[in-house]
């Protein structure tokens, strides 16, 4: 029995070390496209680890790398900026949190749109609780602002929700 709960503690922590390395790489490697700075914040690559990790990996390596990635990606590399670091933590947990509770539901679980949808979910949320706490210095208008560059985004998180769906099988 023992052995079971320790293989069980090591399996979850490899797995979590596997998500957030690659919370950090796929940024990364995102990041040495020419213009990839830009490029990062339209399609989200920071999100995509995360995402995979709820349907390949369960639920602890997924919060590991939402909570971990912003603040490694930015020791590492520099990006995203600091001021960005705390918004983006914030996004990622409710991101990984609203995919954890869908999940709960077959249904729901099994739709392609529902990574796009906790994306814009956790995006206004974050950006409206950072706001009222005083965290953000900006204003109820500019919690929408930017979420129109996010649509390259919104459609890679759909891709990638869809394949990973499709590639997961059924009974797992």
């Amino acid at each position: 029995m023992a052995l079971t709960a320790q293989t069980s503690v090591v399996r979850t922590i490899s797995l979590s070390a596997a998500a957030v390395a690659a919370s950090v790489a796929i940024p990364f490697a995102v990041h040495l496209v020419p213009g990839g700075s830009s490029i990062g914040s339209a399609i989200l690559p920071i999100f995509w680890a995360p995402l995979l990790a709820i349907v390949f990996f369960g639920p602890v390596p997924a919060v590991t790398a939402a909570l971990l990635a912003p603040v490694l990606n930015h020791l590492i590399t520099g990006m995203p900026p600091a001021f960005v670091v705390t918004p983006l933590t914030v996004e990622l947990a409710l991101f990984v949190g609203l995919l954890l509770l869908a999940a709960r539901s077959p249904r729901l679980s099994r739709t392609p749109l529902l990574a796009p949808f906790a994306y814009l979910v956790a995006r206004v949320v974050a950006a409206l609780v950072l706001l009222l706490v005083g965290v953000s210095s900006g204003t109820f208008g500019s919690v929408f602002t930017g979420l129109g560059s996010a649509l390259p985004g919104l459609i890679s998180l759909f891709v990638i929700n869809w394949l990973a769906l499709t590639l997961k099988p059924r009974s797992a």
